[in-house]
Formats: structure tokens, C-alpha cells, sequence
């Protein structure tokens, strides 16, 4: 999720540049189609437009690679923040410990707590330095009722 993240994070930043570049286009464009309309007359005004152009041109591409070199340092950047980061969840899922007891209540890989009997018991989640506790009182024993359909649409109840 967080590459998808980086991702759209690249994209939008690579997008709010290209304004600036589809400018230069069009004003590139204007110069093209000045000199095919015949607008300038001259040999000298035709040479003086083109040499306008290339110079524009030039500065542009130099631009647009500064750019993409910029893009390139920070997608390195973030891969390298996303791989620390996922390398921290990874040491705190392996130092991650608990205390329950199991005759009173489970709780899964998920941290999703399930009451199995009547009784009193206290989850103990550590992980590293840092600790919490949660008491819990299961009060009834625990009853799963399922709705069943038979072959006949007729609905049964199991137990």
C-alpha cells in the first residue's frame, strides 16, 4: 500500500511539472506554424525563429531531464524509506509477545479476541519496551447458532 502510495505521490509531482513543459509546446507549435503559413517572410526572420526555437528547445529537453533526474532521486528515496520502514513493522511483529489464558480466551494472528469459557483472565501485549494490558471477563459461555437452508428453501437451526 505505501508503494502505491510513493507511486501516486510520483505521478502527481511529475504532472504538476508537464504544465509548464505543454506551455513551451504550444508556444513551439505557433513558432512551427508561423513559418509553414508564411507569416514570416524573410530568410533572415525564418533563421533568427529557428534559432529562437532550438534554443527553446534545448533549454526544455535540459529542463525535462533535470526533471526526470529529480524524479529518479526521489523514487529512490521513498523505496529506500518504504524498505526501513516495512524492516521496523518486521523487528515489532518478531518482538511482539503475549500473555492470555488460553482456558478463558484466545485471541488470533489477527489480534481478534474469542471467549471460550466463563471466567476472568488479562491480555498482555509487549512488544520491545512498550506494553499493554487489557482485562477481560468472559460471563457466558459462548453459543454459535447457524441458519441452515435445507434442499426444500425450508430453514433449520443447528446448535
Amino acid at each position: 500500500m505505501k508503494k502505491l502510495h510513493s507511486l501516486l505521490l510520483a505521478t502527481l509531482v511529475m504532472l504538476a511539472g508537464c504544465g509548464e513543459i505543454n506551455d513551451r509546446l504550444d508556444n513551439l507549435e505557433g513558432r512551427v506554424d508561423a513559418i509553414e503559413n508564411s507569416k514570416i517572410t524573410t530568410i533572415e526572420q525564418q533563421i533568427v525563429a529557428i534559432n529562437t526555437t532550438l534554443s527553446t528547445l534545448v533549454t526544455a529537453d535540459s529542463n525535462l531531464k533535470d526533471y526526470i533526474i529529480s524524479l529518479q532521486e526521489q523514487a529512490t528515496e521513498l523505496e529506500a524509506s518504504i524498505a526501513t520502514t516495512n524492516q521496523k513493522i518486521d523487528q515489532m511483529k518478531e518482538s511482539l509477545e503475549g500473555e492470555i489464558d488460553a482456558n478463558v480466551a484466545a485471541v488470533d494472528s489477527n489480534g481478534i479476541v474469542t471467549a471460550k469459557a466463563k471466567g476472568s483472565t488479562t491480555i498482555t501485549a509487549k512488544a520491545g519496551d512498550i506494553s499493554a494490558t487489557c482485562a477481560i471477563t468472559v460471563s457466558e459461555a459462548v453459543q454459535t447458532i447457524f441458519e441452515v437452508k435445507n434442499q426444500n428453501n425450508q430453514q433449520e437451526k443447528e446448535m
